[in-house]
């Protein structure tokens, strides 16, 4: 009698209990299909910031290739800008030389300008003594 008592204890204990374990057993229920949502929306997170990355890396070696251009074009510009000046200093040179082998030619024409001037005043002279000697043996004869 004293065990049914008891278990009549316990069963009404476990009717009373019921209800809260229910609530319980429901509660973890949603707290398992929010974990489940969350764990979801983590691994959707996480594949948006892998490909993130993966679009990340491809752009910075897209930047790294397209630095390695710019910066092969910079040295072949600068490998003609010095071979330009180099170049431009040549010609500078070359001018120089020029300038002075034509000022020596300007000179050495103007030298034999003089020269031609009093060979011709020479001749001038002697044309004018022959001519009178002409005048002065035609006068004899």
């Amino acid at each position: 009698a004293e065990a049914a008592l008891e278990a009549e204890g316990l069963e009404m204990a476990l009717e009373d209990g019921r209800p809260a374990l229910e609530s319980l057993l429901e509660e973890c229920a949603a707290a398992a299909a929010e974990a489940e949502q969350a764990k979801s929306a983590a691994a959707r997170r996480s594949d948006a910031i892998a490909r993130q990355e993966e679009e990340n890396e491809q752009l910075l070696r897209g930047a790294e290739e397209e630095y390695r251009m710019v910066l092969t074009e910079l040295e072949e510009s600068r490998a003609g800008l010095v071979q330009a000046s180099e170049s431009a200093v040549e010609m500078g040179e070359q001018m120089k030389r020029a300038r002075l082998g034509h000022g020596q030619q300007l000179q050495a024409v103007k030298q034999g300008g003089q020269a031609l001037q009093t060979a011709l005043a020479d001749c001038s002279f002697e044309r004018q003594e022959c001519a009178v000697e002409l005048a002065r043996a035609q006068a004899i004869v």
